[in-house]
């Protein structure tokens, strides 16, 4: 239901395991993906068979009534979905769990979204035949709030979207200058309405590298209502640009950066490693976890470090680069795409078997 609503990292990744899932899977009219209108429309792999379409807004509806009728006319014998499962009897379900957030910082969400993970996430939780993680972090965070669900609790990494792809420097900078009339070395950095992606650090941080950096920018994408920025000066924000125009940024920045204090996984750390550009992130478990020595890391709550480290590596870009890429290629296994949906379809096959 999230396809072609804007929703990031988790949409991402719905987008692609649908996608993966049809190409390993053998018996592809087996899988069935419930999509918003035409979203699938461009990619040429789907049957209409494949696809569900709905179009409804009403959350509680689509749960508690619209899907379950569906899904027992299609006669589907699992239900994947992520945190709230569609309420039905008969049909075993597996849900995917991003990281536990709500849980470390209640204070970061809206009353309907407490009341959501509060009441009708631990029903999810206790019919699911299999939980799904995309971390050993997230899975520890899961255990220690609802350590019943241990056994049936399983790790699958994530990978990036295909729509990010290396292209020169060069050719990326100078289709941002002429697009969105910024020249110069540029700082990129994504926020969210949720708190925890901490961009003001970055922003704070900024404002003393201009000193002695006077023509880097800083480009932020995402919403800017909950950022503490009034006179943005070389400071761009962007909502809602495409895959496109995002990978020009992956591409033509000098520095990717990630503040975030709280993540299940981090997907647009591997979206900028995939595409050889250099990533600082904050020095938090999962990142420790996923991306070992191919990212720089630093304390998020503290924007002198930030500076120093964009101020080092601002002269090293060249050596930098060469040595964040070759740590990545030892640990880019992990995050493929195919082997992790193979890993998929044999939790599937073992819910099946219960």
């Amino acid at each position: 239901h999230m396809l072609g609503k804007h929703e990031g990292g988790n949409e991402r990744y719905i987008k692609n395991l649908a996608l993966n899932l049809i190409k390993y899977n053998q018996k592809k009219h087996f899988i069935k993906i419930v999509v918003q209108n035409d979203y699938f429309s461009n990619q040429n792999v789907f049957s209409k068979n494949n696809l569900l379409k709905i179009n409804f807004r009403n959350d509680f509806y689509r749960i508690f009534y619209f899907l379950p009728i569906k899904f027992r006319t299609e006669k589907c014998g699992i239900i994947h979905s992520t945190y709230i499962a569609p309420y039905s009897n008969n049909i075993k379900t597996v849900i995917t769990i991003h990281d536990l957030s709500f849980k470390r910082y209640p204070d970061f969400y809206s009353l309907r979204e407490r009341l959501i993970f509060n009441y009708l996430l631990p029903i999810s939780l206790l019919r699911a035949k299999a939980i799904i993680v995309p971390s050993q972090f997230t899975k520890n965070e899961l255990i220690n709030f609802y350590p019943e669900y241990k056994d049936k609790t399983f790790v699958v990494y994530e990978g990036a979207d295909k729509c990010f792809y290396k292209i020169s420097k060069n050719i990326a900078k100078k289709e941002i200058r002429e697009k969105y009339r910024i020249d110069g070395p540029v700082l990129l950095v994504f926020n969210s309405k949720n708190p925890k992606k901490n961009v003001d650090i970055v922003i704070k941080a900024y404002k003393k590298m201009i000193h002695w950096q006077p023509k880097l920018k800083l480009v932020i994408i995402g919403v800017k209502d909950n950022l503490a920025v009034r006179d943005l000066g070389n400071i761009y924000i962007f909502n809602n640009i495409s895959d496109f125009d995002l990978n020009l940024f992956y591409n033509g920045c000098e520095i990717f950066i990630n503040p975030s204090i709280y993540e299940g996984f981090n997907l647009s750390i591997i979206e900028a490693l995939k595409i050889k550009t250099i990533v600082m992130a904050a020095d938090i478990v999962v990142n420790r976890e996923l991306y070992e020595n191919s990212i720089l890391y630093f304390n998020p709550h503290n924007a002198h470090e930030i500076e120093k480290i964009v101020q080092k590596t601002m002269k090293t870009l060249v050596i930098t680069r060469r040595r964040v890429v070759n740590q990545y290629k030892k640990i880019a296994y992990k995050f493929d795409w195919g082997g992790n949906t193979r890993k998929m379809l044999a939790i599937y096959h073992r819910v099946n078997q219960k």
